[in-house]
C-alpha cells in the first residue's frame, strides 16, 4: 500500500510518530470514544506508545486525512486485516468539525482504488 494518496479534496498519509497530537485530539473525541471505544489516552506519551504499536503491527495501515486546503488533519482511515475476514476491514473517523461531509468515502475509495 502506497504511502501517499491525493483527491481532488484530501492529502492522505501514513500514520507516523510525529502525529501524536492529532492522535491525542481524535482519539479523546466524542465520537471516537462513542463508536470505537476509550482508548485509555491521557496523555501524549500515551497517544505516541498507541501510535508505535500500530506502526509495529503490519496488519494494521492508518493514514492520517488532510484538508488539501488549509492543509490540517481532519480524521483517519483504517485498513485494518483481522483474522475472521476474507479481507480487510476499513474503518474511520473524523474530528466533529469534519464529519459528514463525505470525506470517509472520498478518502477509502482512494485507498481502496490503489
Amino acid at each position: 500500500m502506497k504511502t501517499i494518496y491525493k483527491t481532488d479534496r484530501l492529502l492522505l498519509k501514513k500514520l507516523k510518530p510525529g502525529d501524536a497530537h492529532f492522535i491525542f485530539e481524535l482519539v479523546n473525541s466524542p465520537g471516537w470514544i462513542k463508536f470505537i471505544g476509550d482508548r485509555n489516552i491521557k496523555t501524549m506519551e500515551d497517544a505516541g506508545k498507541y501510535i508505535r504499536r500500530i506502526l509495529s503491527d503490519g496488519l494494521i495501515h492508518y493514514w492520517v486525512v488532510y484538508l488539501q486546503e488549509p492543509q490540517m488533519a481532519i480524521g483517519l482511515i483504517t485498513f485494518i486485516k483481522r483474522s475472521y475476514l476474507d479481507h480487510s476491514d476499513i474503518g474511520f473517523a473524523f474530528l466533529p468539525a469534519h464529519a459528514k461531509q463525505g470525506y470517509a468515502f472520498e478518502a477509502a475509495y482512494a485507498v481502496y482504488l490503489n
